[in-house]
């Protein structure tokens, strides 16, 4: 138990959120742009891209605060290119993100390949890769609740 309800059609559960609504930057494939996905800066700094393994994570995308014709079908479908997204970010912020594999309460997660989470790891991470803490405990890949540090 997390003290939280995990939404089915929401990414932000608990705020302390900035939501910003930026374009996609379209760098290669729009597969992964799913709410709840990392996103970092693109080349431009209204734009941003897919989150990656040991990148400077900028904040999630979330779904309900997208507007209309931009928002995917569903909290599972991924965005178009060229859609506007709201980014939310904020120490605090509940949100739900993607595990890419299993993560525990409690652990501290970076960001991962395709704008997963994964479980933080001292052994080949630096420290300022930390972008938030599990608020549950997932056994393998899918949506995990974590509190943003970013």
């Amino acid at each position: 138990m997390t003290g939280y309800i995990k939404p089915n059609d929401q990414v932000v559960v608990k705020t302390t959120q900035t939501t910003v609504r930026m374009p996609l930057e379209v760098a290669g494939t729009v597969t992964n742009m799913i709410p709840g996905r990392v996103v970092k800066k693109g080349a431009d700094d209204y734009k941003v891209i897919i989150g990656a393994t040991g990148g400077e994570a900028y904040g999630f995308l979330d779904f309900e605060g997208t507007f209309g014709p931009d928002r995917p079908a569903d909290i599972d479908t991924a965005y178009a290119a060229g859609d506007w997204a709201s980014v939310v970010s904020g120490p605090g912020t509940i949100v739900v993100a993607y595990g890419s594999a299993a993560i525990a309460k409690g652990n501290r997660v970076a960001a991962g390949a395709d704008g997963s989470v994964v479980a933080f790891d001292d052994a080949t991470m630096e420290a300022d890769e930390v972008i938030g803490i599990a608020e549950e405990t997932i056994t393998e890949a899918g949506k995990i609740m974590i509190r943003s540090l970013i």
